[in-house]
């Protein structure tokens, strides 16, 4: 029995990544960063979409490869195809648990080897971590293709739980060459690098063999050694050694953190422990990727619907024909806000006037609640005399007993209220659907918006803008190097001892790291409202204040001084945006004031401005006062003084994240100091409606 030779078909994924693919690819909009960093997971995906942007790109070169240079050469719509063929094929192989067994006890090792190989390449100065976290990924390609062409036949070998010398033995004697040959020989095909393929065949040979390679080809081979260990061995330790002349404690120190980043990641998409993966966890993995494949298929079909909308119908119309076809509802009307978002209107076929037009208030209907809200809503079960005028009208109109109200939404725009007639027994299964129909109305919404023009969108849709390309990856490009520094405080911290006084320093500055790649992320992809968030704003404030102590004000010889209120208030936010406005205020404060100066920090709860609850957070110091010309402009962005004045694009900035939680920031100054009172909305935490009232 011989390996098949030729182009690689499409590689076996667990269905869990491509379930979480297929939710990031028909997201509206297309969340590119998510979409990118599921894929670059697991090898099968990442072989394909590269594969794919090779066959695309024909003989124009696309640079360094990657995953998201392949997003970017074949587009969203290129892209879905893909990964729909691949999660049908996924879906309808033979249904066995031994192969769930071994694709995500596979998934969990090429990752592991990704992440190890991209770490060593940055302790060791490889210049290409992103080259060797593919490499890392691919490592066992072979097995993926192997299992593609003999399915039945591979898994069995990994029922013995051999070691990797027998089971080359096995596969030349089944197959006529090994996985790493194979691999080697499928790399080669995608362009990855010229020594990417070496790396790959050679991975298995000695230390002493590979001792005078190339530097890609020793990471790929102390890789592939730790990846196939549950913890570091004896024998693994002294090749990390030999190879690149690593400290034991820093190898074991490293590859933990890898092991836990890959657990967290297996937990967030669903993979169970890959020793436990039984039958159930086999069949509930596997019913949810067709779920989801069915799901698309509905989502792409209403897509043609309205890309084909007859000359002589309405989009109202054609919208509530994919409704039907959708939702089964037979009865629906389409709400439409007019351009400034102040009403909502909807016309009965037929006639040229408004049936209705609904001033967008909060509590006047449930289509306006529901437009407001982005929450489906409908009548509570036997509420419906509770129902305002209107939507008792709505009700009649549409010859049912009940009705349901999707939002129609993109972006940051809201374009109408999709309302379907239904049957009281019926809505329960529609509510039970609603990750279905809230995807629809997203898709909707897309189409509305691009047939109104909004967002200015005149590229078809699936093209990448080209500025947002550069932006994400001077973003990747970025976090490389805050990767080196994390891997370097990982090797001062296993050097120095556990209770060395520096320990403390080194977490600080991990934290401040990590805080770094968050504000890179929130460029790639803003971070959700805060509206549903909130924190304790005393213990926000004492976790920062020991950061804050070390890098302000000690070097400064300023004095800090705390006055919290003595209950723990909560406000609206998230603590990133809490540690952006005091280290802003703090710096600008300190950087105001000599030595001896004093900066005091004060929150209060129940404040009353107008009859409204507030809780206030101040900060003041008794430095020399803020001019009058810049306090005039002080929260417009403009060139710090980084003096008397401590004004500049950091209150800017301040003045954002105040306004995001609905609070509000008043500065007085004069020669004896300057104080920043903040006002937050008071948070009085209640339990949360569900449906509609």
């Amino acid at each position: 029995m011989a390996a098949e030779t030729g182009t690689t078909g499409l590689l076996s994924s667990p269905p869990q990544v491509l379930t979480a693919i297929l939710d990031a690819a028909y997201g509206v909009p297309v969340d590119a960063g998510t979409l990118g960093e599921t894929i670059s997971t697991d090898a099968g995906a990442s072989a394909g979409i590269l594969a794919a942007a090779r066959i695309g790109a024909g003989s124009a070169s696309l640079g360094p490869p990657s995953v998201e240079r392949a997003l970017a050469t074949l587009g969203v719509d290129s892209l879905r195809n893909v990964m729909v063929a691949s999660a049908l094929r996924q879906h309808f192989a033979p249904d066995d648990v031994q192969s769930y067994r071994f694709l995500t006890r596979f998934w969990r090792r090429s990752l592991v080897a990704a992440k190890l190989a991209r770490a060593l390449a940055s302790l060791t100065r490889y210049s290409e971590p992103d080259q060797a976290y593919l490499t890392g990924l691919f490592l066992g390609v072979g097995q993926l293709e192997l299992l593609r062409v003999h399915r039945s036949h591979y898994v069995a070998l990994f029922e013995d739980d051999m070691d990797e010398g027998r089971l080359h033995d096995r596969e030349r004697e089944f197959f006529g060459l090994t996985h790493c040959e194979l691999g080697a020989e499928r790399v080669a095909e995608w362009s990855l690098g010229r020594f990417v393929a070496d790396a790959i065949r050679f991975q298995n040979a000695s230390t002493e063999d590979v001792q005078d390679a190339h530097h890609l080809v020793k990471i790929a081979n102390l890789t592939r050694r730790f990846a196939a260990e549950d913890e570091p061995s004896e024998a693994g330790l002294a090749a990390a050694t030999g190879l690149f002349g690593m400290d034991p404690d820093l190898t074991r120190g490293l590859f933990g953190r890898i092991i836990e980043d890959v657990e967290r990641t297996a937990r967030s998409l669903g993979i169970g422990d890959a020793g436990g993966a039984g039958e159930e966890a086999a069949r509930d993995a596997r019913q949810a990727l067709g779920v989801r494949l069915e799901q698309v298929a509905r989502i792409a079909q209403a897509r043609l619907e309205l890309s084909q909308v007859d000359p002589g119908e309405t989009m109202r119309a054609a919208v509530q024909r994919v409704a039907f076809m959708m939702l089964g509802t037979e009865n629906s009307i389409l709400f439409l806000a007019n351009p400034d978002g102040t009403t909502l209107s909807a016309r009965i076929e037929g006639e040229r006037e408004p049936a209705f037009l609904l001033a967008v208030v909060p509590g006047r209907s449930l289509v306006v609640d529901a437009l407001l809200t982005r929450e489906p809503r409908y009548p509570n079960p036997g509420g419906e005399g509770h129902l305002a005028v209107v939507d008792r009208q709505i009700l009649g109109l549409l010859g049912c007993d009940a009705f349901w109200c999707l939002p129609l939404v993109y972006g940051a725009e809201a374009l109408g209220v999709l309302v379907a007639g239904v049957r009281r027994e019926d809505l329960q299964d529609l509510v039970q659907g609603e990750g279905f129909a809230r995807l629809l109305g997203l898709h909707l919404g897309s189409v509305l918006a691009r047939r109104a023009g909004l967002r200015g969108e005149t590229e078809p849709e699936g093209e990448v803008d080209a500025r947002e390309r550069h932006l994400r990856e001077v973003i990747h490009e970025a976090s490389n190097p805050l990767s080196v520094i994390n891997n370097y405080l990982e090797m001062l911290r296993v050097r120095l001892d556990a209770e060395h006084e520096a320990q403390n320093d080194l977490q600080l500055i991990r934290q401040e790291i990590e805080r770094v790649g968050e504000i890179l992320g929130r460029l790639r992809e803003p971070p959700p409202p805060a509206d549903n968030q909130s924190l304790a704003l005393n213990e926000g404030v004492r976790q920062m204040m020991p950061l804050f102590e070390k890098s302000f004000f000690e070097r400064q010889g300023t004095r800090l001084v705390l006055d919290l209120d003595p209950g723990d208030p909560r406000i609206r936010g998230r603590m990133e945006q809490l540690r952006q406005i005091l280290g802003n205020l703090l710096k600008n404060a300190v950087e105001a004031l000599g030595q001896d100066g004093e900066v005091r920090v004060a929150t209060r709860d129940q404040v009353s401005v107008n009859g409204r609850s507030y809780i206030e957070l101040s900060i003041s110091d008794n430095g020399p006062g803020i001019p009058r010309e810049v306090l005039a402009r002080l929260f417009a962005p403009m060139r710090s003084s980084k003096g008397p004045g401590h004004a500049g694009l950091g209150l800017s900035i301040v003045k954002n994240l105040v306004d995001e939680v609905g609070g509000t920031i008043v500065c007085s100054s004069d020669a004896s100091g300057t104080r920043f009172q903040l006002l937050f909305p008071r948070l009085d935490l209640e339990p949360c409606v569900g449906g509609a009232t």
